[in-house]
This record gives C-alpha cells, structure tokens and sequence, in this order.
C-alpha cells in the first residue's frame, strides 16, 4: 500500500475555486486504476489550508495517476491558486 499526503494553501480570494477543483479530483481521481482511498480535507481553523489524503494499491499506480491528462492539466489551474507549493509527503504501509 502506498499512502500520499498534499498539503495545500490556498490563496485568500481563491478558497471557494480551490475547493471546487478539489472536490473534482475527489469524483475523478477515486476512480483511477489502482486508487483504494482519495479524499480532502480543509482545516477547520485556517480556512485556506487543504490536505488531500489518497491511498494507492502502489508506488506505480500512483505514478500512473501523476501523469493523467486530468492531473496534469488541473496542476497547472492549481498552481494559479495557491499561495505556495504544495507539500507532497509519500509513505510505505508497514505491516
């Protein structure tokens, strides 16, 4: 099992587009070959701050993902949104 963490923040006048765009990768990327769990989280204190949480089958799936039309092409509307880069963190389940 691989698990990825992004932590996202987002500019203050983009929130609601951000979120919008976060919800659409939740509805299309669940369903990517090799996706077990996606999902987004936003920070109940800073209303800018979001983390996507995703599990994948493995190290593959989730390059396969990374290099999806959608991805790549929501990438470049994100990146116009945030404040920062966003800060991916990739693990191993240990079992």
């Amino acid at each position: 099992m691989y698990v990825v963490t992004v932590a996202l923040v987002s500019l203050p006048d983009a929130v609601e587009d951000l979120a919008a765009e976060l919800r659409s990768a939740v509805r299309t990327c669940s369903h990517d070959p090799g996706c077990v769990f996606y999902s987004v989280q936003q920070d109940t204190a800073v209303e800018t701050r979001f983390l996507l949480y995703e599990r994948w089958d493995d190290r593959e799936s989730f390059d396969q993902h990374g290099k999806s039309d959608f991805v790549v092409e929501q990438g470049q509307r994100l990146a116009r949104m945030l404040a920062a880069d966003p800060v991916v963190t990739e693990y191993e389940l240990i079992e």
